[in-house]
């Protein structure tokens, strides 16, 4: 309504823009609010898995981009710490998320993740804390997006330039 842009990711694969009022979105006949219904959606396609967490950091909603890519059902992750799919390589990771949110900063970052079946994933990670009006941290909103390939094909240049500069005279 007032036109702020807010900014959820660095490496932007899409952009949403919502730039008209909302008010004709609240369908006031039937009550229901049909805004939330399409922010549901919206998350629910936003292509990069989803998790909020409360005060107490338990889980409270995940998207299905999250169950399709770690392999868990909803009702495995809710009421649960999000920390389920990291390994014991991320102790820095989770270190270094809780640093930023004391100072009240987003989180920006990539780690390992493992989905239930084992199977290892890259993650590009952003951790961003909701407020309450009176400046209380609410919710955490945790965004993961899958670079493994992106990360395979980096570590394959890597060997491929190396094998070469070994076979340059």
């Amino acid at each position: 309504r007032n036109g702020q842009v807010f900014y959820l990711f660095n490496n932007v694969e899409r952009i949403i823009q919502i730039s008209s009022d909302a008010t004709p979105f609240v369908d006031a006949e039937s009550g229901k609010d049909t805004l939330l219904a399409l922010f549901s959606k919206i998350v629910d396609n936003a292509g990069s898995a989803i998790v909020i967490t409360n005060t107490g950091n338990k889980t409270i909603y995940v998207n299905s981009a999250y169950t399709e890519l770690f392999g868990y059902a909803e009702s495995e992750i809710l009421g649960k710490f999000p920390t389920l799919i990291f390994g014991p390589e991320e102790k820095s990771f989770l270190r270094d998320v809780r640093k930023q949110l004391a100072a009240n900063i987003p989180y920006n970052g990539k780690i390992v993740a493992y989905c239930k079946n084992g199977k290892r994933l890259w993650l590009s990670t952003r951790v961003v804390p909701i407020f309450s009006k009176d400046g209380k941290r609410e919710y955490l909103i945790n965004i993961f997006t899958d670079i493994t390939e992106m990360k395979l094909q980096e570590s394959l240049q890597g060997r491929t330039l190396d094998g070469l500069a070994h076979d340059v005279p």
